[in-house]
């Protein structure tokens, strides 16, 4: 399929987006591919709060949603200049989804993609792409999208990431042995020199008990500075870790919240 350009948005700006953390069952609508009547058509579509639209088996969009036009801030062409819905995903997603999406109708299964769609004051925004498996044969087989927006989600995992990143980076120039670890006491995250030390894998996702490197003789102090971290109170205590097989490394060891 033919790849097609971004189009400028229209100037006009359209009414604001219902809000859509409460959204009705797509499931639970009658299905439109299955509504000749365009009248009855349109009211399943508009019952949707979040973005909808039918397509043809080609992709090209046949009828769609308030929601829709009011999210991409664009009329839906008609005629020769039909569009087809792959157009609104952002350049950068929109081979990844083509080619997940053409599986899925070969597969005539259920479609699903977290992508970029053109928004009408954002440029583009994360959603959540759903669509039921075809129906019908040949030109009868269309399908039914949804999107559901999940932009902020997205952001805000992106921006833990990279926090994170920066985390790990700062602690690795560290020479020292630091440890970081939840209110249960296990490791979600060592740095590298911690990593050497202790013969960790970097890669390894962590997730083992803190108190397991201690040797036993350890374990008592480490548990009593862990208790008092919890309670947002620095420890300090002096001890040692250990692997089995290898010798300990020993040093003086800090808790906090």
């Amino acid at each position: 399929m033919q790849a097609v350009s971004a189009q400028p948005f229209d100037d006009a700006p359209p009414a604001s987006l219902s809000d859509p953390t409460s959204l009705p069952d797509p499931t639970s609508l009658p299905d439109p591919t299955s509504l000749p009547d365009p009248a009855a058509l349109s009211l399943v579509l508009a019952a949707l709060v979040q973005p909808a639209w039918l397509t043809s088996s080609q992709g090209a969009v046949r009828h769609a949603n308030p929601a829709l036009l009011t999210f991409t801030g664009r009329p839906l062409p008609v005629g020769p200049e039909i569009t087809h819905w792959l157009r609104w995903v952002h350049h950068e997603d929109r081979a990844a989804v083509a080619a997940a999406w053409r599986r899925a109708r070969v597969a005539k299964l259920a479609f699903e993609a977290r992508c970029r769609l053109r928004h009408h004051r954002d440029g583009h925004r994360w959603v959540l792409l759903q669509a039921k498996p075809p129906r019908g044969e040949g030109e009868l087989a269309g399908q039914l999208f949804t999107a559901t927006d999940i932009d902020d989600q997205v952001r805000q995992q992106r921006e833990h990431l990279e926090q994170t990143a920066l985390r790990d980076g700062m602690l690795d120039v560290s020479v020292d042995c630091i440890k970081i670890i939840d209110t249960a006491g296990r490791l979600v995250h060592l740095n590298r020199a911690g990593c050497e030390a202790l013969g960790v894998a970097p890669d390894s996702g962590f997730g083992m008990r803190w108190l397991d490197l201690l040797p036993p003789e350890i374990r008592g102090r480490g548990q009593r500075a862990l208790n008092r971290a919890r309670a947002g109170i620095n420890a300090r205590f002096a001890g040692k870790s250990e692997i089995p097989g290898q010798r300990p490394s020993t040093g003086t060891t800090s808790s906090r919240r």
